[in-house]
């Protein structure tokens, strides 16, 4: 071999460790949607932990490395999308093994009339359908129609039908939240005439409600249903009473076991189950610091055994019914380890709600104008107590511990600029100046342990309700779970805020939105909350960055998360729907290509 064969070739092997750096750090940024079947994760992926003096980050901040990484990948996810049809059908097939559904060149088309900026990214929406395909479509249809019985759920649950591509509803009379109805149907209305046939549940609560364990979730995911021959009019539904799909009433109760019943036996959340305890006491911290990089994985509930103690969802949930049936019901968001299906949020971009507060733009100030803190003013939704678990809960927690100028935190630092960040012991009141943090009112209690947490003793700040504008007055603004998620998020991406953001839940934006681009992603437990706000207050770059995440996140929701979008995202959805409900499923037994080679 010539020496130039010889380069030619050790060129070419470089090229192609390049390319699967460059796949690897993509995948990494988002990870896959949890199904809760296989909770195996590589940690060093998923965050950066710094556990000791010296880490090889060099010079560069943690966060700074997080900032850089995820702008390349962001740049690559926008300049990916499909740019025609048939690369949007090729894009479609390779990640989910199966034609797209009748309808898509309209959808793809309606998309690039309205100038959508998103074209493949929905592995989110697509995951959680991904166990349905294990049940036929008739008997989907049976479940549906169950699911919609007023006896099973004094009419919490809400139903659409579209026939001949007309609108009708279905506990129309009984409904509660009734405006939930009228927002669905005014995004349905531009792209009604393309839809199939359906009958679909909306689960008209906050909380989601399906709750499978782990051996039937697993024999669907993995299964096709077989065709049948004696196919009848898809309208014609027989179903039970006593029904096959029931749904239990677990308000204000413990549920840890019911909300990780789908994660493996061996996961971090099914080896302790309801005996699950804190491992560690709350003022306390841990050496080191991880900051988190992958947002499956800081929502992924099989991974996370401290959740049914320190959020409220799991403590004592104030409103949830939940069946075990694997049963199509949309609600507006969900947890990793339910199997609910999402659409676009009632709450978000309408003025048919009465939760929904609009940005002003006249009450905002630019980011240089406003003060140098972190600000959050909540109430206590959450979880409704009736012991002493509020202290632990996500809301509670955060507001207790950042008020705590005693409260035990790790920071990093630097001793010159030329050596790398390690870690060292402080107090909250290192950053007490840069934090604005307090309930506003207080409520989902007992009257006993409403007046223990209304203590000063029990550490909880509280203030009046303050406007909305008030959070326009810092650079910082905080979003984290109430009961579910917040409508608030939205409007803050809006505004010229930093968004600091929260949540365990996964909702239909989790592909469109880039952690450490349009906002700063905070794990649950917030162990690293502290050096996050400190890199952000305190230091040059930190400022720098946070500007940036602030005005890139206002501009990306011009762009990816108008009103429009949500009409957009939510035909998709429905004709995704649409083929695993019709009779033509019956006939075929369609399925994903890969579970066919079984």
């Amino acid at each position: 071999m010539t020496i130039f064969e010889q380069l030619r070739t050790h060129v070419g092997k470089l090229f192609i460790f390049f390319c699967l750096i460059t796949f690897l750090s993509f995948y990494h940024l988002h990870g896959l949607p949890s199904t809760s079947l296989d909770t195996a994760t590589d940690q060093d992926a998923d965050s950066l932990a710094f556990n000791s003096p010296g880490p090889a980050s060099g010079q560069k901040h943690p966060i700074e490395l997080l900032v850089e990484d995820a702008r390349r990948r962001y740049t690559h996810m926008i300049e990916s999308q499909s740019k025609s049809l048939e690369q949007a059908i090729a894009n479609y097939q390779k990640r989910y093994h199966r034609k797209p559904p009748p309808g898509f060149d309209d959808w793809y088309h309606a998309a690039v009339r309205l100038n959508a900026t998103i074209i493949d990214e929905y592995d989110t929406v697509m995951t959680m359908f991904e166990p349905y395909w294990g049940i036929s479509a008739r008997e989907l249809r049976a479940r549906v129609r169950e699911a919609l019985d007023p006896r099973l759920v004094d009419g919490s649950m809400m139903g659409i039908r579209v026939k001949d591509h007309q609108f009708l509803m279905v506990n129309e009379k009984t409904a509660v939240n009734y405006f939930n109805y009228d927002v669905v149907k005014d995004r349905m209305k531009p792209f009604l005439q393309f839809l199939p046939d359906m009958e679909f549940a909306f689960n008209a609560f906050d909380q989601p409600r399906v709750y499978v364990p782990h051996d039937v979730l697993s024999k669907a995911s993995s299964e096709c249903s077989m065709p049948e021959e004696d196919i009848n009019d898809p309208w014609e539904i027989k179903t039970e009473w006593p029904s096959r799909v029931y749904f239990n009433d677990v308000s204000h109760q413990r549920i840890w076991d019911i909300g990780t019943r789908s994660c493996p036996i061996g996961s971090p959340a099914r080896s302790r189950l309801s005996s699950r305890s804190l491992q560690k006491n709350m003022t306390d911290e841990e050496d080191g610091l991880s900051f988190p990089r992958n947002i499956t994985h800081i929502r992924n509930v099989c991974e996370l055994p401290e959740a049914g103690d320190t959020h409220g969802i799991f403590s004592s949930p104030s409103t949830l019914w939940e069946t075990n049936t694997l049963v199509p019901v949309f609600s507006k968001t969900k947890l990793s380890s339910n199997q609910d299906l999402i659409l676009p949020a009632t709450d978000y971009s309408s003025d048919l709600t009465p939760y929904y507060q609009p940005y002003d733009e006249s009450e905002d100030m630019l980011w240089d104008e406003k003060e140098n803190r972190l600000y959050w003013v909540g109430s206590t939704s959450g979880g409704f107590f009736r012991d002493s678990s509020w202290k632990t809960s996500h809301r509670e927690r955060f507001v207790k511990d950042f008020n705590n100028g005693s409260k035990p935190i790790s920071l990093l630092r630097q001793k010159s600029e030329s050596d790398s960040w390690e870690p060292y012991k402080a107090t909250m009141k290192a950053l007490s100046n840069y934090v604005y943090v307090k309930l506003s009112n207080l409520d989902h209690c007992t009257e006993a342990v409403c007046k223990e947490m209304a203590d000063p003793k029990g550490g909880l700040v509280f203030t009046e309700k303050e406007p909305t504008k008030a959070s326009y007055g810092s650079k910082f603004a905080f979003d984290m779970d109430g009961h579910t998620y917040t409508e608030r998020f939205q409007r803050l991406l809006q505004s010229h805020n930093t968004v600091f953001k929260m949540t365990i839940f996964q909702e239909w934006h989790n592909d469109f939105l880039v952690p450490w681009v349009h906002y700063v992603p905070v794990t649950l437990g917030m162990e690293e909350l502290p050096e996050t706000l400190r890199f952000f207050v305190e230091t040059e770059k930190g400022q720098e960055i946070g500007k940036a995440i602030a005005e890139e996140g206002r501009r990306w929701m011009k762009q990816a998360w108008r009103p429009v979008d949500m009409k957009i995202a939510l035909f998709r959805i429905l004709l995704e729907y649409g083929r695993l409900w019709g009779p033509e499923r019956d006939r075929t037994g369609e399925c994903p290509w890969d579970r066919k080679d079984k």
